[in-house]
C-alpha cells in the first residue's frame, strides 16, 4: 500500500489537498479519460479510481487526478 497526503481527516480524501495528513492507497482499480473544456483547447486528463486503505478501507473508491497521485504515490500508479 502507498501513502497519500491530505490535510483534513474529516472529509473524504478526494475532497482534500494532499499536504499534511497521510492516506493509504489500497489499490488503483481503473482509469478514465476526462475532457476539460476550459479555454479554447480541449485537454484530456486521466483520472484513476482509487480504493483507499487505512481508516477509509470501507469507503467507496473515488476518482482522482493521475497528476496528483503520481506526485504522492508513484509506486501504486506504476503498479497499475
Amino acid at each position: 500500500m502507498e501513502q497519500n497526503q491530505a490535510n483534513d481527516k474529516s472529509a473524504p480524501p478526494s475532497k482534500q489537498k494532499y499536504l499534511e495528513q497521510q492516506y493509504l492507497v489500497n489499490k488503483i482499480l481503473k482509469f478514465r479519460r476526462v475532457t476539460s473544456n476550459e479555454g479554447n483547447d480541449d485537454e484530456v486528463e486521466v483520472e484513476l479510481l482509487v480504493k483507499w486503505g487505512g481508516e477509509y478501507i470501507n469507503e467507496k473508491p473515488t476518482w482522482e487526478s493521475d497528476a496528483d497521485l503520481c506526485e504522492t504515490c508513484r509506486e501504486a500508479v506504476l503498479a497499475f
